[in-house]
């Protein structure tokens, strides 16, 4: 008789809460609709989910939802329509459990991929629709929820490990310019827990044959590239052997510190080198690379078409600046 008596009280309670306040949300999507006046016709509730990110979309600024409205609306009256849902989500700051309860899970999820945070919300039931991290992460802005999450390169991370990242990538950026490539086993250290997956993440990192340890930067420079791109330019055609003989002549790189089995890959990577059947050969327009002294000596050599006195080699030479 006494749990009856306690379940009927309890149940009288929800009863008057769910009329005062109305019932629990069932999800992060539904919590946030709620804050949508339900008065709104559907382009007022679409200018609201494009501003907010509920469409499952990145959160737009006022400028571009504005800019694509047919007919056009101002950035003051997309302003307007959204005010309402902000006023009541600050509001309703302290009653919005799923949107905490998504902060929290991302907290614990990191590190993870942005891609990954989101299916998973979605499998797991905190929300019922696609929604971006990046629109979790505005909302909780807005309203200050404090938290240490953010999105950086694509992971989600707690904010601690970004400086860490950050000088990750700008020291494989200096090794690879200097050396020609770069090394994961001299660059992970740092990141602990974090290297296996930031790995695969580098931005602008082109991985050097099926190596998963050696990478370069196309479009950065490429102390490396250069050399093969001089080569190239007095020999279009040569052995690989003959390449990566010369290419690690010059004392700015070091042949022990990338595998002679990797070297193909390394000069199949650049879009005017071409490999086949153990040679190399220039492919289109070479990168200006200027020319070494060393490669200007040869050019002059090859322009005599016949074998040239140490003199005469010398006398072009210093025709050209050459000292």
């Amino acid at each position: 008789k006494e749990i009856s008596a306690l379940t009927s009280s309890l149940n009288t309670l929800r009863t008057l809460t769910e009329r005062h306040f109305g019932s629990p949300a069932n999800s992060l999507t539904e919590e946030l609709e709620r804050l949508i006046p339900k008065k709104y016709d559907t382009r007022k509730r679409a200018v609201v989910c494009a501003l907010v990110g509920l469409d499952g979309d990145n959160p737009l600024t006022l400028e571009e939802v504005a800019a694509c409205q047919h007919p056009p609306m101002t950035r003051e009256r997309i302003r307007q329509i959204a005010l309402p849902f902000y006023e009541k989500l600050t509001s309703q700051r302290n009653q919005l459990a799923w949107l905490n309860k998504a902060l929290a899970w991302l907290d614990s999820a990191s590190p993870c991929t942005e891609a990954e945070a989101e299916w998973t919300l979605l499998n797991i039931g905190i929300v019922t629709s696609p929604l971006r991290v990046a629109t979790l992460l505005k909302l909780a802005a807005r309203i200050g929820i404090e938290h240490a999450i953010t999105v950086h390169m694509g992971l989600v991370l707690n904010q601690e490990i970004v400086p860490t990242l950050e000088k990750v990538v700008s020291a494989a950026h200096k090794m690879s310019s200097h050396w020609g490539f770069a090394d994961w086993d001299e660059l992970k250290a740092p990141l602990g827990k974090y290297a296996a997956l930031f790995r695969q993440l580098v931005p602008g990192a082109t991985w050097i044959g099926s190596s998963d340890r050696y990478f370069v930067f196309l479009e950065a420079e490429n102390s490396l590239a250069n050399r093969l791109a001089r080569i190239l330019q007095i020999a279009p055609e040569l052995s690989l052997q003959q390449a990566y003989t010369a290419a690690f002549r010059d004392p700015r790189v070091d042949a022990a510190r990338l595998p002679e089995e990797l070297f193909p890959a390394f000069c199949a990577a650049w879009p005017w080198c071409a490999v086949d059947n153990g040679l190399i050969r220039a492919n289109g327009v070479l990168p200006s690379a200027g020319n070494s002294h060393e490669d200007m000596i040869v050019t002059i050599g090859r322009k005599f078409g016949r074998l040239v006195t140490r003199q005469e080699d010398l006398w072009q030479a210093r025709a050209v600046g050459i000292r």
